[in-house]
């Protein structure tokens, strides 16, 4: 349902769209750690333990990514469970203070924009991923999870669901630019399989000989399958250097660079975030 045509500065007719009541199921979260290798089932795990904390259950329709900007849309079951969403703003999740907002609190209206392309940038899941995601995710939720999650979109939704990443600025992620003597490597490895002993020492020699390249370093960490949490997935690499300057050039050195057959990613990782939201006992 269209409103009525506005006049605009040049004379023209604006069209907007009033929010309809899928939109206002609909959370748009904002300043999300992306950076860090977070996906759909990271985001929905978190909000579903998060709102338990609180007494709070929730269930998801649908979970939207955009690494462009940092953020996400989240569409909730019902009006009442996305209060209970926003609930956590203000939450802080690996450094990041986490901005919840209803799409309709933000602007009474979708405007259209130019962003037809939006969605190929988003972080998308393989369907054998996204299966394994959606099992989790509907497992936490229980006999309420409903029989499917729509974690990648679809093409009915693609349209409205980047109108309102449109609504945004782009956001970045200071905690990860900010140089840091510690580097989190990840895409390595695929984080649904099972790691093996000899797949463990391969990536940890693979790692050894490169990092030894750029300085000296006090420890490598490779996440194993059960050590696993937000922000660390399994295979995912944690290097520990003597210096900012080495981990800087490590991260430089490793840009563009492709480790069996995946694009690898690289970011800074803070040391209070190291030491505590992201402890590990030594191996």
């Amino acid at each position: 349902m269209k409103a009525g045509g506005q006049d605009d500065a040049n004379g023209g007719s604006k069209e907007e769209k009033i929010v309809t009541g899928k939109d206002l199921r609909r959370v748009v979260a904002t300043n999300l750690p992306l950076d860090f290798g977070l996906n759909q089932e990271d985001l929905g795990i978190y909000i579903i333990m998060k709102c338990r904390e609180k007494g709070d259950e929730v269930t998801f329709r649908s979970i939207f990514l955009n690494t462009e900007q940092n953020s996400g849309v989240v569409e909730c079951m019902d009006k009442e469970m996305t209060d209970m969403v926003i609930k956590l703003d203000g939450e802080v999740l690996l450094g990041h203070t986490l901005r919840f907002t209803k799409v309709a609190d933000e602007t009474g209206f979708i405007h259209g924009g130019d962003c037809d392309n939006l969605l190929q940038d988003s972080a998308q899941l393989t369907a054998q991923a996204a299966a394994i995601v959606s099992s989790r995710i509907r497992g936490l939720q229980g006999k309420n999870g409903g029989a499917s999650l729509n974690l990648n979109g679809d093409e009915t939704d693609a349209d409205k669901i980047s109108q309102i990443f449109s609504l945004f600025t782009d956001t970045t992620s200071f905690a990860s630019i900010k140089p840091s003597r510690i580097v989190k490597i990840s895409n390595v490895f695929d984080r649904y399989s099972t790691m093996s002993a000899q797949q463990f020492e391969d990536l940890y020699e693979d790692m050894d000989e490169e990092m030894s390249q750029h300085g000296q370093y006090k420890r490598i960490k490779i996440i194993r399958n059960g050590e696993e949490k937000i922000g660390a997935e399994v295979g995912s690499v944690f290097v520990e250097f003597e210096t900012e300057d080495e981990a800087r050039r490590a991260k430089e050195g490793l840009k563009g660079r492709v480790y069996d057959g995946r694009e690898i990613r690289v970011v800074f990782v803070q040391e209070y975030l190291y030491a505590n939201e992201l402890h590990f006992k030594d191996d």
